[in-house]
């Protein structure tokens, strides 16, 4: 270094002093603290009986006009007060009826050869389907192999749900199996509607794939290539109820992160049955005779003892399939796309939350529904609630078929929401008291009372038809 550079380097080093003792001794003389450290009671003299405390216009912390927004201490004490609450709530339990868990081995709700069929039987649905669009991509429009698709939509869904009523096996299988089949139908027929579509272009020369979908460490599939059992079989294993010749991959798969997840899954999916045992089960099985009675008083005690541990379990079966599930298939096929749900916690409107809690319906519904109703002429309210009929349809086959129940309290409950719906849009939209209205009508209220309906007609059908004692229901 020369001796040029050594004097420049001094002079910045002595600037950079000079400069640092000001701000030292710039913040000594603004701040009192600081004052108090080198006149320890210097800032006392203007602190007579005459000092000014009132000098700005301010609000109280609590009102709405305040800018104060750390209310960390009352979130400390809501989660104190709720888990010793519930704690308590554990301790009684106990105490009444004490370790109910062992009264209802897997045996007793899951009748494992059903649900073999369902898994393998339900394959041959998914090889016709397969069959049947690759026959389409080498003829031209035939009116045989439309009915066949319908004819394989169809029994994609009614042979199930007919085994489900013809064998009577456990609630729980039967539910299993609907959900499988239900799920399985969207899919293809989403399937069959894209490669129609594609087949459409391709005549017409418009066949054309989105590269930006697809990373660019994997090749892109046009139509008619995508029409392969492994492309088939992806989608019937993929996260997702829409059809894509290409879908957004990541690069790898981690391992460590996918076995936490793993974990996480068994640990809530043990949890919930735990509590559905030894929480719900006793609740509405004691609720039968004050239902039957009309005694009002009792069951609107028996909603609200529901009401905290069926929140509990739904929030759970969210994390649980949603989060943990849908991620841990995701990450295992290196689905990129992972927008399972959106913030529906914060809706202030039923309609918001249906839109954003379950995005694999939503974009089936948005995509295969309601654009092309709209395309068909139709305005848009007509288009939602086609939609919401159809969505409550599904959620009364899901639990109805397997319960035996067909008061369809499910599908009214669904449609009762559209008075509900409008009213929020209307006066409670994009406010607090929509999210308080929402989380009291939907989850304090509704979800216990259907819980309550559905386990009266199961109670009256096990019971009363099959004359089963009430220790083994």
């Amino acid at each position: 270094m020369s001796r040029k550079q050594v004097t420049q380097t001094q002079t910045q080093t002595q600037t950079q002093a000079r400069t640092q003792t000001q701000i030292t001794t710039a913040t000594a003389q603004d701040s009192p603290l600081t004052e108090s450290f080198l006149h320890p009671h210097a800032w006392l003299n203007d602190r007579d009986h005459s000092y000014a405390v009132h000098t700005l216009i301010r609000e109280s912390p609590l009102s709405s006009e305040s800018n104060f927004i750390n209310y960390r201490g009352f979130f400390n004490l809501a989660a104190l007060v709720l888990i010793i609450g519930n704690f308590r709530l554990v301790i009684e339990n106990l105490l009444l009826y004490g370790i109910l868990i062992h009264k209802y081995p897997p045996s007793k709700y899951l009748l494992a050869p059903l649900l073999l069929w369902g898994l393998f039987g339900l394959n041959v649905f998914i090889i016709i389907a397969f069959v049947i669009e690759k026959l389409a991509s080498t003829r031209k429009t035939d009116n045989v192999l439309s009915l066949l698709r319908n004819l394989n939509l169809a029994c994609t869904l009614c042979i199930p749900l007919g085994t489900i009523i013809y064998l009577d096996p456990p609630a729980v299988s039967g539910m299993l199996l609907a959900g499988l089949s239900c799920n399985l139908w969207l899919k293809l027929t989403s399937y069959a509607l894209v490669n129609r579509e594609f087949k459409r272009k391709a005549e017409a020369q418009k066949n054309k794939v989105d590269k930006a979908l697809v990373s660019v460490a994997y090749p892109t599939v046009e139509y008619p290539d995508n029409l392969t059992l492994r492309n088939m079989y992806f989608f019937i294993v993929a996260p997702t109820l829409v059809y894509q010749l290409n879908y957004p991959q990541t690069k790898k798969i981690r391992w460590f992160w996918l076995a936490g997840k793993c974990f996480q899954v068994v640990f809530f999916f043990l949890l919930m049955i735990f509590m559905v045992i030894q929480y719900i089960i006793p609740s509405v099985h004691s609720s039968v005779s004050s239902i039957k009675e009309g005694r009002i008083g009792h069951a609107l005690e028996r909603i609200l003892k529901l009401a905290i541990p069926c929140l509990f379990i739904w929030i759970l079966g969210f994390y649980t399939f949603f989060h943990l599930g849908l991620n841990i298939v995701a990450e295992l096929l290196r689905f990129g796309d992972r927008e399972f749900y959106k913030d529906w916690w914060n809706s202030t409107t039923l309609a918001e939350y249906w839109r954003k809690w379950n995005m694999p319906v939503h974009n089936w519904l948005m995509r295969h529904v309601y654009f092309p109703i709209l395309r068909l002429g139709y305005s848009k309210p007509v288009a939602q609630f086609l939609i919401f009929l159809l969505s409550a349809i599904f959620h009364e086959l899901l639990i109805s078929v397997p319960l035996r129940s067909f008061n369809l309290w499910f599908f009214f409950g669904m449609l009762g929401q559209i008075p509900l719906i409008m009213f929020s849009e209307k006066y409670t939209r994009a406010s607090q008291y929509g999210n308080i209205l929402f989380w009291v009508s939907f989850c304090i209220l509704g979800q216990p009372i259907l819980i309550l309906l559905y386990y009266q007609d199961y109670h009256d059908l096990q019971v009363s038809h099959r004359g089963l004692p009430l220790d083994d229901l």
